[in-house]
């Protein structure tokens, strides 16, 4: 998937093609993306820690395809 299938005025109002992607695999992965990165900021912003705890699982326990996923936890140095 490109960069730009990403934005949501592309997803909603663009009737571009998405070459190898239905529109909703596309739809899929930007809610996807959107979930991890509200945990995120809930985790960094707010103090959540069921944020961080979402972005500790590996992507199968989340719903998404095995591979689809790549991360990496770095834990912040005091």
């Amino acid at each position: 998937m490109e960069h730009v299938y990403f934005g949501t005025s592309y997803l909603r109002l663009d009737p571009l093609d998405f070459s190898d992607y239905t529109r909703d695999e596309v739809a899929q992965s930007y809610a996807l993306s959107a979930r991890y990165v509200l945990n995120f900021l809930n985790g960094a912003l707010k103090g959540d820690k069921s944020g961080f705890a979402y972005l500790m699982k590996k992507p199968e326990q989340l719903g998404m395809p095995r591979h689809s996923v790549d991360s990496q936890f770095f834990a912040a140095r005091p």
